[in-house]
């Protein structure tokens, strides 16, 4: 997410054109002298702002609010993957936009459901990883998603919730089909009573009770017979609600068990020959290894690591290596490599590059992210013979 929210930094960042669309609908802004003002320049904007009444710059703020949350790289990635979602492309004529900011107002005023769905996205994707959980032995069925079959699972989240903490009483869920085959449910089950303070339009300050919601999410894969889930209360909670979609979903009893991380083959990168083939459809114009991080264990033994500049691509990490090695007369079967960092390019659709950098070390950690070009890499360390099942 950007950085704190500002309407004026909003303003300046979104093209003169865009922004006389949006404020068309408020009659303050009729007989604004749009072709007077420069771009960027936002006192004027905000001056008049200020003359609207409350409940019209209450509507403003939250949209400005809105799109200051979509406003970076991976606010523009979920706009561009809720649009997939819904059957729409939009990378082209986003990716020739200006910026992050006009993109989300755009996608606001041209697609509303798209812009509120990717809000959605663009929260889940932030969500605490730690309270995440992968789990694999559920059957491998394709599933017909319907009300009553959401309904159902909602009350089974709610029953849960209900009786073990006195919680939950009211549960929605949604669900979304992401990435063609994967079935996100999004449950709100209700939290405890609360009270806040604040002001109502007609500038009177008040207290209300209302019912905060929390999340928990499900994510089905099919094809593979594994459940990725978001709750928050450690493993036994996590186990309880894969069992709850299991009887609610799927309509057999749990009998899944935490996935084992896959382990990664750091050797095949002693291989300075190393390929790391892709499917033009997925516009990788480069992979490659930047940094190898090396136990030497003959004498003088010790680790090293050794880096190239990520922005120059004509130098390999394996030439430093093998300058370094033939100084201690040591080669690579006398290593044992730690740690990779690799860098992928991806060309986005307005032709400039994207690059990922991402590390790979023993214990099978990996710091790839959720966006979907970095699940895409993740689904490659397969294809490479970087990652193997345990």
């Amino acid at each position: 997410m950007p950085n704190s929210y500002n309407p004026r930094s909003v303003i300046r960042h979104i093209p003169n054109a865009l922004l006389k669309r949006f404020f068309k609908q408020f009659p303050e802004f009729s007989n604004f002298d749009w072709e007077e003002l420069r771009e960027t320049q936002d006192e004027p904007v905000f001056d008049t702002l200020q003359t609207l009444a409350e409940p019209e710059r209450n509507r403003i703020d939250m949209v400005f609010r809105k799109v200051h949350s979509l406003a970076d790289s991976l606010g523009t990635t979920v706009l561009i993957e809720a649009a997939r979602d819904s059957n729409r492309k939009i990378a082209a004529e986003i990716g020739a936009m200006q910026n992050a900011y006009e993109r989300a107002l755009w996608c606001h005023l041209e697609h509303p459901a798209i812009f509120e769905d990717a809000r959605t996205l663009a929260h889940i994707d932030g969500l605490a990883r730690n309270s995440w959980e992968k789990r694999k032995g559920l059957p491998k069925q394709a599933i017909k998603v319907t009300e009553g079959v959401r309904e159902r699972l909602g009350k089974g989240i709610s029953g849960f919730y209900e009786a073990e903490e006195g919680r939950g009483q009211l549960c929605i869920v949604e669900h979304r089909r992401r990435e063609g085959d994967l079935d996100w449910f999004f449950a709100y089950p209700s939290d405890y009573p609360d009270e806040r303070e604040g002001y109502r339009d007609d500038g009177k300050f008040i207290r209300e009770s209302w019912r905060p919601a929390f999340e928990v999410v499900f994510v089905y894969d099919h094809s593979a017979g594994a459940l990725e889930l978001f709750a928050k209360g450690g493993k036994n909670r996590r186990a309880m609600m894969s069992s709850i979609f299991a009887k609610c979903i799927l309509g057999v009893d749990d009998e899944s068990e935490p996935w084992q991380a896959d382990t990664f083959d750091l050797e095949v990168f002693k291989n300075p020959d190393i390929k790391f083939p892709t499917k033009a459809a997925d516009k990788i114009t480069l992979v490659r290894v930047t940094a190898l991080r090396l136990q030497i264990h003959r004498t003088p033994g010790g680790r090293l690591t050794f880096q190239v500049n990520p922005r120059r691509k004509d130098v390999t990490v394996y030439d430093f290596v093998a300058v370094a090695l033939n100084e201690r007369r040591a080669r690579f079967a006398d290593c044992t490599v730690h740690g990779v960092t690799m860098q992928a390019i991806f060309q986005k659709p307005n032709g400039k590059d994207r690059r990922f950098s991402f590390n790979l070390s023993e214990g099978s950690k990996c710091d790839l992210g959720d966006s979907p070009e970095e699940l895409l890499l993740r689904r490659y360390l397969k294809v490479w013979k970087i990652e193997r099942d345990a």
